[in-house]
């Protein structure tokens, strides 16, 4: 009978065993909750997935909405600080500097350099600072695009840079008939002072912000003397437009190496400024964060796993695959490659260049070819990026109140005071709201 209960003690003990051994090969599950799921998320994830047996991410969609009580946003800050947030979170391309008020998420700057510091490896830190919160990085781009204005350096007073008193008073100097730019409505020039110096205005911290003033209601007026639509000729040309000095400057939107192409086609030989947008003291050139925009959760246990995953944003490979990376040493030898044309052989066994990129407009049905960069347009670039120092990380709900607002001024239904008043009201509640 011992010999009988032995035999099944150690039956049990081994079973016990067993089970704990199975249970204990169950990989650790991580969640990145993710405001935009694309094909690329996904891609890394699953990489991810297939290279750690330890640890699998599981990927959660939250959705923003206009509604509070609705928001992905507000949902996720509630669900970290009641302890049961995700590790991950990408943020995606509509980040805004109001989704990590309140320090939800890790400061990654220090991870990102001891990286920079183990790859030997260079990259933007200006890019990655105009995307800091009180001097912190609570989530990161790993790819960017830039939106700037050029125009004649000679029309522009031979600025590089400006501020909205500056570009008020260069537009009210121009010759008579000469437009702002191509598109200028009231409501396109208010989105564009806007997008480099909304943030100006405000200050999430302390939950406060500043519309009521005289310098705001000057950006008001001066958007009410443009159009309310847009009215072009059946023969609108935009390159001769510019060649005959008919508009003072033109936006553009550099998304790879060789959008800096586009400027100098419309322009000729023109002595060419990138006066980016009105912002005070600074280059007004405006860094877009390309999705996936990630951070990590300030709860999670896994912060070191978490970074891991990022780190495959970072790998020299990724990187090459967008134009403009934050990577230093990969634009480098993109700029360089970009040099050198490229050659391929057609059907008949002659030799062509490759075409690399088009400078093509709505109105042109002449695309220009592009077949490389000249030193000159690559040192550009690179200034420009260098230069660039302001993040377009405006919330898109406080851009849809100031433009709703404006729109009873500019139709005339209320004063320049009585509407700078409401904005300044209602966006003090969003304020408040989202600070605290």
């Amino acid at each position: 009978m011992r010999k009988g209960m032995l035999r099944f003690i150690i039956i049990i003990t081994l079973c016990l065993s067993a089970c704990g051994i199975k249970e204990s090969l169950e990989p650790t599950v991580l969640v990145l909750v993710t405001f935009q799921e694309t094909s690329e998320l996904k891609e890394q994830v699953a990489l991810f997935n297939q290279t750690h047996e330890d640890y699998q991410i599981e990927v959660r969609c939250y959705e923003r909405s206009w509604q509070l009580e609705e928001d992905g946003i507000s949902r996720l800050q509630r669900e970290i600080m009641s302890g049961k947030g995700p590790d991950l979170i990408d943020f995606g391309s509509d980040y805004t500097f109001s989704d990590v008020v309140g320090g939800y998420t890790e400061n990654l700057m220090p991870y990102l350099e001891a990286e920079a510091e183990k790859r030997q490896e260079i990259y933007f830190t200006n890019v990655l600072d105009s995307f800091c919160y009180e001097g912190n990085l609570y989530a990161m781009p790993v790819s960017f695009s830039l939106r700037t204005f050029a125009g004649s350096k000679e029309a522009l007073g031979g600025r590089d840079c400006w501020n909205i008193q500056e570009m008020i008073e260069c537009y009210q100097r121009k010759n008579e008939g000469t437009i702002l730019y191509p598109g200028e409505t009231k409501r396109d020039v208010l989105g564009a002072i806007l997008t480099g110096s909304m943030e100006y205005y405000i200050d999430w911290e302390n939950g406060t912000c500043n519309f009521n003033q005289r310098e705001f209601q000057q950006v008001l007026a001066f958007c009410n003397m443009f159009p309310d639509t847009l009215h072009l000729e059946e023969d609108f040309s935009v390159k001769q437009t510019f060649l005959d000095g008919g508009a003072l400057i033109i936006p553009l939107n550099i998304s790879g190496i060789y959008g800096i192409s586009s400027a100098e086609y419309i322009f000729d030989d023109t002595d060419i400024s990138y006066i980016g947008f009105p912002v005070e003291g600074v280059c007004g050139t405006v860094i877009e964060p390309n999705a996936p925009m990630l951070a990590i959760c300030i709860g999670s246990r896994y912060k070191e796993i978490g970074w891991e995953f990022i780190c495959q944003y970072l790998d020299e490979d990724y990187q090459k695959e967008h134009e403009l990376s934050i990577s230093r040493g990969v634009m480098e030898q993109k700029l360089k490659e970009s040099l050198t044309p490229e050659y391929e052989v057609d059907e008949k066994g002659n030799r062509q260049p490759v075409v690399k990129s088009q400078v093509l407009f709505a109105d042109d049905n002449n695309p220009v070819d592009i077949y490389c960069l000249t030193k000159e347009q690559t040192e550009r670039l690179m200034d420009m990026i260098d230069s660039a120092t302001i993040c377009a990380a405006n919330d898109r709900k406080l851009y849809h109140i100031i433009q709703e607002e404006a729109d009873s001024y500019f139709c005339g239904d209320k004063t320049l005071e009585e509407v700078t008043e409401i904005i300044q009201r209602r966006v003090s509640i969003y304020v408040s709201e989202k600070s605290h």
